[in-house]
């Protein structure tokens, strides 16, 4: 395999199950050399087999990961999904590039992981993007300010690399080779299971095992943190077309996971599928 079709993007999913062939769709449309891996969460409404039984024909590239977790919110469980995600990944295809991302989050727009490979050598990890949120305020996080020895692992790390600053790890994009330390030092260092801490961590333990010119990709997908929180039609076209003032966008996040919600029909419009 090239290494442009060993992008693993790893997706826990609990909703309808519509909703996640939605997406599965979505992702073989605008960046089809990725491979979506599916985590079904417990509480999901249909079981892995179900899931696996239909998504060849959505997405070639998607597999799903046969572990199956309890995930919650605010409760630091999702990031155990995605660790495991990772771990499947790792043993079926072996990336050489790993991205997390969330069940309401779809693309927008073409060129993803070409774009990625131009901006994100494995080599050295050094991708010219400027992450969008620099503090730990500006993270959703339930209670993550609160917990004052993170709080200075965070504020250590980003002195280190205050390029690098602290951003929601749904949409960043990451070198799998280091990502093998992260997922080591979250482990080590007790750092899941607490609360919603899969915003942060990835990130933060990135930072400890990267040399001083390196740092993670851009996060490529919109979060939207004004009005309601949901993307609009305009954020979308915006996006799609190009026009957006940050470039690196290929994404949205806060889609409704509605399958006839008429954002994500047109996004299927604009995407063709």
């Amino acid at each position: 395999m090239s290494p442009i079709h060993q992008v693993a993007v790893s997706i826990p999913v609990h909703e309808a199950l519509d909703c996640v062939i939605d997406q599965a769709k979505n992702w073989n449309v605008f960046a089809p050399a990725a491979a979506p891996v599916f985590h079904v969460s417990v509480q999901a409404p249909f079981s892995t087999e179900e899931l696996s039984s239909v998504l060849r024909e959505a997405n070639p590239m998607a597999v799903v990961n046969p572990e199956r977790l309890n995930t919650g919110w605010a409760d630091g469980s999702l990031i155990r999904a995605h660790l495991s995600n990772y771990r499947y990944a790792k043993k079926l295809m072996n990336p050489y590039y790993f991205a997390m991302d969330a069940s309401n989050t779809l693309l927008v727009r073409h060129g993803l992981v070409e774009h990625m490979m131009q901006h994100f050598s494995v080599e050295n990890a050094v991708a010219g993007h400027n992450l969008p949120c620099p503090t730990i305020e500006g993270i959703s996080a339930h209670a993550m300010h609160q917990d004052k020895e993170l709080q200075m692992c965070v504020e250590f790390s980003t002195r280190i690399m205050p390029e690098v600053g602290v951003v929601p790890c749904e949409g960043a994009w990451f070198d799998a080779m280091r990502f093998e330390c992260v997922a080591d030092i979250i482990v080590d260092w007790g750092w899941d299971g607490k609360y919603a801490t899969e915003e942060v961590y990835p990130v933060a333990a990135w930072n400890f095992v990267t040399t001083p010119n390196s740092r993670v990709a851009g996060n490529y997908i919109m979060s939207p943190f004004e009005a309601n929180l949901y993307v609009t039609k305009d954020d979308v076209i915006a996006i799609h077309y190009g026009d957006h003032k940050n470039e690196d966008l290929f994404g949205v996040k806060r889609v409704p996971r509605e399958i006839n919600h008429p954002i994500r029909k047109m996004i299927r419009e604009l995407g063709g599928y």
